[in-house]
């Protein structure tokens, strides 16, 4: 079977990998489908005997619109990082919401105060598996309607970008779903906080968290941890989790 990653700007993408070292003797194929549009790659994928795709920036919160069928947690977060192509229907989940569960589970707690910095289609699954796990979450979002709309959905807190710095100080928890550069906690000191950032390539916070001596978990944890249900989502079949996490060790 083929499968793939679809998204923009994505030749940096470790996905084929993991799929690899997830799979070592199946013969199935993971590729990068690097389109402008979400459209165009989808009828490339079905056209060319793809099985299924996952989904990348800046393609989430369309996918979930595309699809015929959505399940609960597309449906919650209004966004999609996985479609399943199915007897001519296209089916939409969301595996990015145990990549934050996952990543987190060991450090959050209920009761505990969590910020989630962007409102795209990571932002939205990351505000509601923090809130599934018993945190009260306060997303930030550079457009303001769209941060206060989707907080006003998913019963969540919503603070304007330019607070950002006054609700971090008060959470245990920051979560950064920006997906390029940027300057805003850039004077915060992240002493006992504990940061996840989604973005692995060429990351906004990992150096500061870390001279400040605060807890750091690189997108990579997030990425491996979406990977695993994704790929068993895909296959059918569990990858060898192991050989995975051995890989991932080395990044």
């Amino acid at each position: 079977m083929k499968f793939g990653l679809l998204g923009e700007s994505i030749s940096h993408s470790k996905s084929p990998l993991i799929f690899r070292a997830g799979y070592p003797d199946r013969n199935d194929t993971y590729d990068l489908l690097d389109f402008k549009s979400i459209e165009a790659g989808i009828d490339y994928a079905k056209s060319n005997g793809y099985s299924g795709v996952n989904i990348t920036s800046p393609f989430k919160e369309i996918a979930v619109n595309i699809a015929d069928y959505s399940e609960e947690l597309s449906e919650r977060s209004r966004a999609s990082n996985l479609l399943l192509f199915r007897d001519d229907k296209i089916y939409a989940y969301n595996t990015d919401y145990f990549g934050v569960r996952e990543s987190l589970i060991d450090y959050a707690k209920e009761g505990m105060r969590a910020v989630v910095l962007g409102c795209g289609g990571a932002g939205r699954v990351a505000a509601i598996a923090l809130k599934d796990m018993g945190l009260s979450v306060i997303i930030s979002n550079r457009e303001k309607v769209t941060g206060e709309s989707f907080a006003k959905y998913a019963e969540v807190e919503y603070c304007k970008i330019s607070e950002i710095n006054n609700e971090a100080k008060r959470a245990h928890i920051i979560v950064d779903t920006i997906p390029v550069k940027h300057s805003f906690l850039s004077e915060f000191n992240f002493y006992g906080k504990i940061v996840l950032e989604a973005r692995y390539k060429n990351p906004t916070l990992a150096k500061s968290v870390k001279n400040d001596k605060g807890k750091y978990l690189s997108g990579i944890d997030w990425l491996v941890n979406q990977a695993i249900p994704s790929f068993k989502l895909f296959t059918g079949i569990n990858p060898n989790i192991e050989a995975i996490e051995n890989l991932a060790s080395k990044w």
